[in-house]
């Protein structure tokens, strides 16, 4: 029993001095749509204690013409303390209607994790919803 507590108590401390660093999204980019541009479009991260969301009020990604073109998001994101090696989470929603993103009831709505390391990195999501193809990159940094 006593080995056991100090195990726990070992891991306990490499957890806790685990490097702190700010876990920025720096872009997000649509390379293939699930509905028809223009939408709007909503974003939230969070990693350990710290969540931030994004939604820029009255601004709609993309218009009918360039429909078959990527769409560039930058969300302006950042988290302070998160720890290197742990995970961050988010979700994404897009939709027609700008009241439906911010309330969280986005048709299009999905949800993902990565690995917070340290640099620049980037990481290609591809959910299948509602039989639509969709396909959008992550690009983030943690310094």
């Amino acid at each position: 029993m006593k080995t056991s507590l100090t195990i726990l108590a070992a891991i306990a401390c490499l957890l806790s001095a685990a490097p702190a660093a700010e876990l920025v999204i720096d872009r997000i980019v649509i390379r293939k749509h699930p509905m028809s541009p223009p939408y709007f479009a909503s974003m939230s991260v969070k990693a350990g204690d710290e969540e931030h969301s994004f939604h820029e009020s009255k601004k709609a990604y993309g218009s009918a013409a360039a429909a078959t073109s990527e769409i560039e998001i930058r969300p302006r994101l950042a988290l302070k303390n998160v720890q290197l090696h742990s995970w961050g989470t988010f979700t994404l929603q897009l939709d027609g209607r700008e009241s439906a993103v911010t309330a969280g009831k986005a048709k299009h709505k999905h949800s993902g994790r990565f690995e917070i390391l340290s640099g620049s990195h980037d990481t290609i999501f591809i959910p299948n919803l509602h039989g639509s193809p969709f396909v959008y990159q992550i690009y983030w940094h943690a310094r």
